[in-house]
């Protein structure tokens, strides 16, 4: 049997998005406030553009998603 583990795994609920690392001290994983891959971004935020996106459209959305990602990027 093959087991794959992934280092960060996320969750959407359709309220939250919950992010989870793979802690290799105990092989479970532990719920973040932050990704380990984007530690400058807000994940509380994310859940906005997700709705926004069933009613403006994922290509409006996209671009102001990526217009506010690159305003919350440290300089």
């Amino acid at each position: 049997m093959l087991f794959i583990r992934f280092s960060c795994v996320a969750a959407y609920d359709g309220r939250k998005l919950d992010v989870f690392v793979l802690s290799p001290e105990s092989t479970s994983y532990q719920s973040v406030e932050r990704s380990p891959t984007f530690p400058w971004l807000p994940l509380a935020a994310i859940p906005r553009f997700i709705r926004q996106s069933l009613a403006d459209g994922e290509t409006a959305t996209l671009r102001a998603f990526r217009s506010w990602v690159r305003e919350q990027q440290p300089d």
